[in-house]
């Protein structure tokens, strides 16, 4: 991430997804089409919304977050510190006593004795447990943890999991057992079949038998998507490789995310626009933040701090006065 210019990742929605939107201080929430569908109206609806693509979505109000339905009215009232967004019915919120998990009818799952939550990946969530120090992980109906601890949750993806081993890192199971020996020097998650690791100060990529498919010769390696993953070609410098290895984009940018629906947002003399699979900018480097694009429309930063939201020609759909 760039100081003066920050590349999201992809944020998962359906096309009628609600999009969070900012005027005058207080949050609300639009369609896609740029009309407003929620006033509005709370504190915060944006530090843990990429999009409202569920039934029921997490807004802060009166320094206390809770979850309102798709017409904007509460659901679970607004009485927690802070909360994750549904998944499966499940989503977990922080009480006077600790972490727990709730159900959509706000009923709790289980006590209030986990310290802190972030999201897992796959299904399940990265857990600290009361009295412990280290992250472990539950699955995604609160009810077991799994046999495994590190001290920065790396997140499953594909069903393994990158972990650390006496300073080298494979990937393990949900029982923790080892899948793909600890033999890297530093392993990123998988993303369509395909996992980012380091040995010696390259990057390369193995497949899920642990075989380097992508020999290690870039100074750092994205996430694939969409069969193509930015890499970091020359210091400072990247371009893009397909699952082969061979460079598809010319190195061009300072920075660059990962392609959604034929789109990469990069970066350019630290300005952020998007170009499409030949290379060509198609929406100019002017942005301050660039998301991913999905349902056809992307979230993006002015240079001034302004919220907007644009589609795939680039034609601001929504952008906060």
């Amino acid at each position: 991430m760039l100081a003066t210019a920050s590349i999201a990742t992809v944020a998962q929605g359906n096309t009628d997804a609600l999009l969070p939107m900012r005027e005058h201080g207080k949050w609300g929430f639009i369609d896609r089409t740029g009309h407003i569908r929620i006033s509005a109206q709370f504190d915060d609806a944006f530090s843990i919304n990429n999009t409202f693509d569920g039934d029921l979505e997490p807004v802060e109000k009166g320094g206390k977050w809770g979850f309102i339905n798709r017409d904007g009215a509460w659901a679970i009232r607004p009485t927690f510190y802070l909360v994750t967004k549904f998944r499966d019915d499940v989503a977990g919120v922080e009480t006077d006593d600790g972490w727990t998990f709730i159900s959509s009818s706000g009923r709790y799952l289980r006590a209030p004795d986990i310290e802190n939550v972030t999201d897992g990946g796959d299904e399940h969530y990265a857990v600290v447990r009361q009295g412990e120090d280290s992250w472990t992980y539950l699955d995604r109906t609160a009810s077991f943890f799994l046999p495994i601890h590190q001290n920065i949750p790396e997140g499953f993806s594909g069903g393994l999991l990158p972990l650390e081993e006496n300073g080298r890192w494979g990937f393990v199971d949900e029982n923790g057992g080892f899948v793909i020996q600890p033999t890297f020097d530093e392993a990123r998650g998988f993303s369509e079949s395909l996992a980012a690791v380091r040995i010696g100060a390259k990057w390369g990529y193995i497949d899920k038998t642990g075989a380097i498919v992508v020999q290690p010769s870039f100074g750092w390696a994205n996430g694939f998507n969409e069969g193509l993953a930015s890499v970091e070609v020359s210091p400072g410098k990247y371009g893009f490789i397909d699952v082969h290895g061979r460079i598809v984009i010319s190195v061009q940018m300072d920075e660059a995310g990962f392609f959604s629906e034929s789109l990469a947002a990069v970066s350019i003399n630290h300005k952020l626009g998007y170009i499409d699979k030949s290379g060509k900018v198609v929406i100019k480097a002017q942005f301050s933040q660039a998301d991913a694009f999905t349902g056809g429309v992307a979230r993006v930063m002015l240079p001034d701090g302004k919220l907007a939201y644009i589609d795939n020609s680039g034609r601001f759909i929504w952008r906060e006065r």
